[in-house]
């Protein structure tokens, strides 16, 4: 808002809004979906994950379903996800109480 003095009167004038347009509003709705889908499937990934650490009683969570790291004996794609979702786990565990992920599964006995 602005106050000007033209030819001894006072004009008040209020700025416009910028118009969106198409282009504004498919970038609009693109960014939004993007922000939304990080919360929401760091949402679904652990809780299916507790789900199934309560199955077959893993302390902490997996992000990737177990018969699939355990088919593979391998956590790399989990640990790849617990990278991309550590902020979102860190204030699900201080706001909300969740859960650490698991950090390590000893597969089998070696000696």
């Amino acid at each position: 808002m602005r106050i000007r003095y033209v030819e001894g009167r006072l004009i008040l004038s209020i700025p416009r809004r910028p118009k969106l347009g198409l282009r504004g509003l498919i970038l609009l709705v693109a960014v939004s979906a993007l922000v939304l889908s990080y919360p929401v499937s760091y949402h679904r990934l652990s809780r299916r994950g507790l789900q199934e650490a309560e199955i077959y009683g893993i302390e902490g969570f997996l992000y990737v379903p177990f018969e699939e790291a355990a088919a593979s004996e391998d956590l790399s794609r989990h640990y790849a996800l617990k990278a991309i979702y550590t902020p979102a786990n860190w204030i699900d565990r201080t706001i909300f109480g969740g859960p650490y992920p698991t950090l390590c599964i000893i597969w089998r006995l070696s000696g």
